[in-house]
């Protein structure tokens, strides 16, 4: 699998370089792997070994997914108690931390690990702030999404300012040129028409000199 030889790839790398943010980065995916392949073993054994490094690297939003991903595991092996725990330090850190993506995660997966073992009560509790949660990240996204059209806007504006000033730079360009040009078609012909009447000047005082000498 290439996910899994390049993860590995890079937890060598980070091991090698003593970066426990990266480790404990690589440690969390290596198990969020291993257990989309159902190797639930593998998987708590990863998500156990990057709990430390990404406590002290306090990278929290990986550090709650390892959490849930351990939950996971427990109910999978009926250990409901501890899926429960686990489930509720997932929620708490990702809420703390205002992960709103992560704490929706956690608030689904205890709201339907209580409604599995008919714990109502809970279950309603988790599926409000479920619905919540959802609610204040379509409230972002759509904020999200009108400030990056407010954003498109601004660009385009200011796309549009520099054409203009592009445009009328060209204009002084062009200007300036044809001023230029205007004044040596001006001065050619000044400089032409003064030529010819330096030799029609030579030639009258030519025929003059001749009529002078016949006299």
């Amino acid at each position: 699998d290439s996910a899994l030889a390049y993860t590995n790839r890079c937890y060598a790398k980070s091991v090698k370089a003593s970066n426990n943010l990266i480790t404990g980065t690589s440690l969390n995916n290596l198990g969020n792997i291993y257990f989309k392949s159902r190797n639930f073993s593998e998987a708590f054994k990863n998500y156990q070994q990057a709990l430390p490094l990404l406590s002290s690297s306090h990278d929290y939003t990986n550090y709650s997914e390892s959490v849930l991903g351990i939950a996971k595991i427990f109910e999978h092996y009926h250990n409901i108690d501890s899926a429960i725990l686990y489930g509720k330090e997932a929620f708490d850190i990702s809420f703390r931390n205002k992960f709103l993506v992560k704490a929706l995660d956690a608030s689904v997966f205890l709201s339907q690990l209580y409604k599995k073992n008919k714990n109502s009560d809970s279950a309603f509790a988790y599926q409000g702030i479920m619905m919540a949660l959802k609610d204040s990240i379509d409230s972002r996204e759509r904020i999200n999404k009108f400030q990056n059209i407010a954003f498109g806007e601004q660009l385009r504006l200011r796309e549009l300012e520099e054409e203009k000033i592009q445009v009328r730079d060209a204009i002084r360009a062009y200007a300036l040129l044809a001023g230029v040009i205007a004044f040596m078609i001006i001065a050619f012909l000044l400089y032409r028409n003064n030529r010819i009447r330096q030799k029609t000047n030579q030639i009258l005082e030519t025929q003059k000199n001749e009529l002078q000498k016949t006299l």
